[in-house]
C-alpha cells in the first residue's frame, strides 16, 4: 500500500485547463512552488498524468518554483512537461505559449 504524503493531501492533480489553437491536445497545468526536491515533483507529475489519464486529456504543465531557485530535470511521465517558473517566462517573452510547448515536446533530454 501506497501513502499519499502530507504535500500531496487534497491535491487534486492539476489547477487549471485550457485549449490553444494549433494544439490538437486540453493542457491541464499544475503549479507548484515552495520547498521542492525531486520526489515531490515526482509525486506532483505522478498525480497531473493520473488525471490527464482518468479525464482523457492528452498534455500536462507542471510549472514550477523552488524556493531554493533549484531546477529538476524533466520527468519520464508520456505528455508530461515540467518547467521553472522563471524558465517558462523566459521564454514566452519571445515565443507564445503554443510554441513553448511545442518546443517543450520536441526536446531531446541531455
Amino acid at each position: 500500500m501506497v501513502q499519499t504524503p502530507d504535500f500531496m493531501r487534497g491535491d487534486v492533480g492539476y489547477d487549471a485547463a485550457f485549449s490553444l489553437t494549433g494544439l490538437p491536445e486540453i493542457v491541464l497545468v499544475q503549479a507548484k512552488s515552495g520547498d521542492l526536491d525531486r520526489q515531490k515533483l515526482t509525486w506532483f507529475g505522478r498525480r497531473l498524468h493520473k488525471s490527464m489519464l482518468e479525464r482523457n486529456v492528452g498534455l500536462g504543465l507542471l510549472v514550477y518554483h523552488d524556493d531554493s531557485g533549484r531546477r529538476f530535470p524533466e520527468f519520464s511521465f508520456p505528455s508530461v512537461i515540467s518547467i521553472e517558473i522563471q524558465d517558462l517566462l523566459h521564454r514566452l517573452r519571445s515565443h507564445d505559449l503554443r510554441r513553448v510547448i511545442a518546443d517543450q515536446l520536441t526536446e531531446v533530454p541531455e
